[in-house]
């Protein structure tokens, strides 16, 4: 687990690199404002739909019964993989032609507060229908990287999001004579770069020996099979998507809060893929093939090591980037047309954001073991549940908090969502808290402390306080904050020395 977690957090913390520079570039040609806004907002749709079929509700359904198919039979599998190849590109096709048609409809529903700026309104749409196309390249991409993953070889998919980013910095570098071109350039490298992802991870899947092609094939009951365990998956997702809209429709009301929102939540996305989304990629596979074998001793182990692994590497970020927040954005932001003030309003969302990353980690963990035993239904649920709270929370606390509330919600229902599937798996016997694991998650509580009291000293010693570091003592803060960490976690024995080792 932890060499493979190693290969996904390595190549994802690549990606994430550029996906700053990327984001730097936006900030430094495009800054935080209409532009800005209108460009997020479209990217967003696409993004949504690829989380509802690709890599949410599809692939929890997908992944354990294609994992189960190879272990007897790859042609058996490949067959599988065929169908539902067809299957997932004949509604992706439809699903386009449908938003191209309706998307100023569309618009006006998501951004109602754009409705006063005709002309922003108008460029919404207008990006919205060059970026949509890409749910379709990514989507069957993800079904790709699905395949591949079940495999074990983690390397291919994880890279093929450098594409989106290399693409969008060259685009940005380019094309940057007025703001307008650098988003429009923005934009249009998004579907381009779908299908250089679909082209990368399609050559990676064929030279395992599985050659794809969207060709219906014969296997209707595991197509029906999988349609059926898709189902609660595609509830439960269309829900988040309808709350991530309703934090839209809401941000869209006051003037930069999706720009702000946006910029934080890029930061936040930095550990949350490197440690949550990697973990997810790593622990599914590798439990299926547990539950498979009906190892019981075997999943459990998994888990335990799991919830280890994520407490020791989200506890420590969510505690330096809250504390970290504002030099954080300045330092990496404040360039070009990104104001001052900008980075003031987006560090507090990012500040806000921090507090929910070890939920959102932990329930990556906690989702695994119900998606390994074919089970969506349940954690879509309990998922349900609590992101329909995130759009009440949104709505008391935006009145008080403005786009800030927005980010505090979305960590309270995070941390919601955790508690209770860990709640449930405690319940049902599927997971076990031992007393080895909870004396390594208090000894991470007091690695933790230790190292903010150092970046608190470091900050004081290195400069006049947290808010005035430049780039270079951030980095010197960080470097210290970490080495501080990684010792204090070997001395006290969180993690074996033969475990650092491994990683």
């Amino acid at each position: 687990m932890l060499r493979s977690l190693s290969t996904v957090g390595a190549l994802t913390f690549m990606s994430r690199i550029l996906g700053y520079f990327r984001e730097l570039s936006i900030a430094s040609f495009i800054g935080a404002g209409p532009l800005s806004d209108a460009f997020f907002l479209a990217l967003k749709l696409p993004n949504l739909f690829r989380r509802l079929f690709a890599e949410g509700a599809f692939n929890a359904a997908f992944v354990p019964l294609f994992t189960g198919l190879l272990s007897t039979s790859k042609q058996k599998a490949m067959d599988f993989a065929n169908h539902a190849f067809y299957s997932l590109s004949t509604v992706l096709i439809l699903l386009v032609i449908l938003f191209e048609l309706f998307m100023p409809a569309i618009i006006h529903v998501l951004a109602p507060g754009f409705k006063a700026h005709a002309q922003k309104i108008e460029t919404t749409i207008y990006f919205a229908r060059i970026t949509f196309p890409y749910i379709f390249f990514i989507s069957l991409a993800s079904l790709l990287s699905g395949i591949l993953n079940s495999m074990e070889k983690f390397g291919a998919a994880t890279a093929a999001p450098i594409l989106l980013n290399a693409n969008a910095i060259l685009a940005l570098l380019l094309f940057n004579s007025t703001a307008f071109s650098a988003a429009s350039a923005l934009t249009w490298s998004v579907p381009l770069s779908g299908i250089l992802q679909l082209m990368w991870v399609f050559y990676a899947s064929q030279r395992e020996g599985f050659s794809l092609k969207p060709m219906p094939r014969k296997n209707k009951k595991l197509i029906k099979t999988l349609y059926k365990k898709m189902l609660p998956g595609l509830f439960g997702g269309g829900v988040y998507q309808f709350n991530m809209l309703v934090s839209d429709i809401i941000a869209s009301f006051i003037p930069m809060a999706i720009s702000y929102l946006s910029f934080a939540d890029r930061i936040n996305q930095f550990p949350l893929s490197i440690i949550g989304v990697s973990m997810g990629v790593v622990l599914l596979p590798m439990l299926s093939k547990a539950v498979a074998a009906e190892d019981d001793k075997a999943a459990h182990r998994l888990q335990e090591k799991a919830i280890r692994i994520a407490l020791f590497l989200s506890i420590p970020a969510a505690a330096a980037l809250y504390y970290l927040a504002f030099p954080v954005i300045d330092v990496l932001y404040h360039h070009g047309r990104f104001t001052l003030e900008a980075v003031q309003a987006t560090s507090t969302c990012l500040s806000a954001y921090v507090l929910g990353l070890p939920a959102y980690v932990l329930a990556k963990v906690f989702s695994a073991p119900f998606f390994a035993r074919g089970d969506t239904k349940t954690p879509v649920i309990i998922g349900s549940i609590t992101l329909l709270l995130n759009i009440g929370f949104s709505l008391i606390l935006v009145p008080y908090f403005s786009y800030q509330g927005i980010a505090l919600a979305s960590a309270a229902s995070y941390w919601v969502n955790c508690i209770a599937l860990c709640s449930l798996l405690l319940k049902q016997k599927r997971l076990t808290i031992s007393p080895t694991l909870m004396v390594k998650m208090i000894l991470i509580l007091l690695n933790t402390t230790l190292m903010l009291g150092i970046l608190h000293l470091s900050t004081k010693w290195l400069g006049s306080g947290a808010p005035n570091l430049s780039l270079m003592l951030l980095t010197a803060v960080i470097g210290i904050g970490l080495l501080t960490y990684i010792l204090g976690g070997y001395f006290l024995r969180i993690f074996s020395p033969q475990d650092f080792k491994k990683s």
